[in-house]
């Protein structure tokens, strides 16, 4: 396993779990953050899972090009708006955050799909599995 401090990408990997009466605005949310996260500096890939259960369960992955630029989104109002959105969309438990390299993912993957992310015109630009 490689160490934090190495140089190299980084992935956050934020599991969001939606209060019962907010798993739509928690899903609305997330695909409308999700642009301003892809335009953060450093910024490789980010994208939206939801359980394929249609359960409560979401997950927001991103892939940043180094620990630099992940710490500079850590500290960016764009990460305080996803904070502030998670404390009033989740319960107690409901923000886990976890970092680390691609090649180690931090949380299983099977059981979540992306949410379809739409271009301008609307249409639906990425389905599939985690």
């Amino acid at each position: 396993m490689k160490e934090f401090y190495e140089p190299g990408p980084r992935v956050m990997t934020a599991l969001l779990i939606a209060r019962v009466d907010k798993v739509e605005e928690l899903s609305h949310t997330l695909e409308s953050l999700l642009g301003g996260i892809r335009a953060q500096t450093g910024c490789l890939d980010s994208l939206v899972g939801r359980d394929l259960g249609g359960d409560s369960r979401f997950i927001l992955h991103s892939v940043w090009e180094s620990q630099a630029a992940l710490a500079t989104y850590l500290a960016s109002d764009a990460f305080r708006v996803l904070r502030g959105a998670s404390s009033i969309l989740t319960g107690p438990e409901g923000f886990l955050v976890a970092i680390g390299h691609p090649e180690s993912p931090p949380f299983p993957s099977p059981g979540f799909t992306p949410l379809p992310s739409t271009t301008p015109s609307g249409s639906p630009t990425h389905k599939g599995h985690l």
